[in-house]
């Protein structure tokens, strides 16, 4: 990983659990960097880091991909979905302070919604990008 992965973490991490409408949603400590057993649905688990250099010739700097993955154990769909907007809406173009670098933009890009599987748990994937600039 880059040098700058763990403050972005650490910022990713602040905004979404310090936000009372996404722990309206998701409960107290449901903001997670992998899955835990007997952890109670739903939750979020912000996982499968890639960091590139995203260095020119004059400025370095590093792309970062990452998922934000929302599991719920309701057979509906609605109760990820508005999961996944609150965190697009908290994340998404917003100017996260770093301590290490200057994040250029945070983008969502796109989701998946894994179908295949358990029909009870599938998690809707959300899938951002993030650049730095040192």
């Amino acid at each position: 990983m880059g040098h700058s992965t763990s403050h972005l973490q650490k910022a990713i991490f602040e905004t979404l659990n310090e936000n009372a409408a996404l722990k309206a949603l998701i409960g107290e400590d449901k903001v997670l960097s992998h899955v835990r057993l007997k952890t109670d649905f739903p939750y979020i688990v912000i996982c499968n880091w890639q960091t590139e250099d995203w260095s020119t010739s004059t400025d370095k700097g590093e792309l970062h991909r990452f998922d934000i993955d929302v599991w719920d154990d309701n057979p509906s769909t609605l109760s990820q979905q508005n999961i996944a907007s609150k965190i697009i809406e908290l994340l998404h173009d917003q100017p996260l302070e770093l301590v290490l670098g200057n994040l250029v933009n945070l983008r969502f890009e796109n989701s998946v919604h894994n179908t295949q599987g358990s029909k009870k748990l599938q998690p809707l994937s959300l899938k951002f990008r993030a650049t730095i600039e040192f």
